[in-house]
C-alpha cells in the first residue's frame, strides 16, 4: 500500500516538473538571467577565497583546497534545496496572509508535499553546476581521485545537506501559519548557512556546538566533507543524529502550526 502511494506522489511529482519546465521554456530570458545572477554570486565567493589565501596559505591549518571543496560542497546541497523547496519563501511571505494556503487543503494529497511540488526553481542549477565544479576540483587539489565510493558518500550527503537546508526553511515558514508574515525569520536562519562555508573548528566552541546541534548547517557541509576527505565515524554519527531528530522536529512543528492556519488573515 504504501509503495503504491510513493509511486503516485512520485508520478505527481514528475508530472509538475513537467509542467514547470514547459512555463521555463515560455520565459526563457528570465532563466538566463537567474542564471547569470547566480554565476556572478558565485564567482564573487571565488575571488574572496582566492583573495584570502594568497596572503593566507592555510586557515586553522586547512588548506585552500580543502575550503573550496567545502564551499562547492555546500553550494550543491544549497543549490538542490533551492531547485526544489523554493516555494517556502513564499509561504512565509504572502501565502498564509492572502489566504491562498486553502487550495492546499481542498486536494487530497499531502499538504507539505503540494508546497514543495509548487514551484521549480529552475535558476538553481548553475547554482548547482558551479558548486559542483568547485568541489571537484578541490577534492583533485587534494589528491582525492573519482571512486565509487567517493560518488556514493557525496550523492548520499549532498542529499542530507539538502534536507537540512529544507527543515530549517520549513520550520521558519510554518510560523507563518501563526503569525502571517515570517520572512525576517526565515531569512535570518537560512543566513546563518554562511558561516559554514568555513570550517567550523575556526569559531569559538559555542558557536561550532550551536551550527552543529541548533542551527545545525554544519550538517550541509564541515562534518561531510570530514566523512568524505577522512573517514571519521563521529562526524557519521553526527550527521544520522543531527538529520533525524531534525526530520522528526520539522514533522512535529509543521503539524502543530499547521492546525492553527485560519484562511485570509490580513
Amino acid at each position: 500500500m504504501e509503495g503504491k502511494k510513493l509511486n503516485r506522489y512520485f508520478r505527481i511529482y514528475l508530472l509538475r516538473l513537467k509542467l514547470s519546465f514547459k512555463i521555463l521554456v515560455n520565459s526563457f530570458t528570465n532563466f538566463i538571467i537567474g542564471i547569470l545572477g547566480f554565476l556572478i554570486i558565485q564567482v564573487t565567493g571565488i575571488v574572496f577565497l582566492n583573495i584570502t589565501f594568497s596572503n593566507i596559505p592555510s586557515i586553522e591549518g586547512i588548506s585552500k583546497y580543502s575550503i573550496l571543496a567545502l564551499y562547492g560542497f555546500s553550494q550543491i546541497s544549497k543549490g538542490l534545496d533551492h531547485f526544489y523547496s523554493d516555494y517556502l519563501w513564499h509561504l512565509s511571505i504572502s501565502v498564509v496572509l492572502k489566504g491562498e494556503y486553502d487550495k492546499f487543503l481542498l486536494r487530497p494529497l499531502n499538504t507539505f508535499f503540494q508546497v514543495l511540488i509548487e514551484k521549480t526553481q529552475f535558476d538553481a542549477l548553475g547554482e548547482i553546476l558551479i558548486g559542483l565544479l568547485i568541489y571537484l576540483y578541490g577534492l583533485r587539489g587534494l589528491g582525492i581521485g573519482f571512486s565509487f565510493k567517493i560518488f556514493f558518500l557525496s550523492v548520499l550527503l549532498i542529499i542530507v545537506g539538502a534536507i537540512i537546508y529544507t527543515c530549517f526553511k520549513s520550520i521558519a515558514a510554518s510560523f507563518a501559519f501563526v503569525y502571517k508574515d515570517t520572512y525576517f525569520l526565515l531569512k535570518a536562519i537560512y543566513s546563518m548557512s554562511d558561516f559554514t562555508r568555513f570550517p567550523i573548528n575556526i569559531y569559538p566552541r559555542f558557536l561550532q556546538i550551536f551550527l552543529t546541534y541548533i542551527v545545525s548547517f554544519a550538517i550541509t557541509s564541515y562534518y561531510p566533507m570530514d566523512v568524505i576527505i577522512n573517514m571519521n565515524m563521529g562526524s557519521i554519527l553526527k550527521i544520522i543524529f543531527v538529520s533525524i531528530g531534525l526530520i522528526i522536529l520539522t514533522a512535529y512543528i509543521w503539524r502543530r502550526n499547521e492546525v492553527r492556519y485560519e484562511s485570509s488573515g490580513a
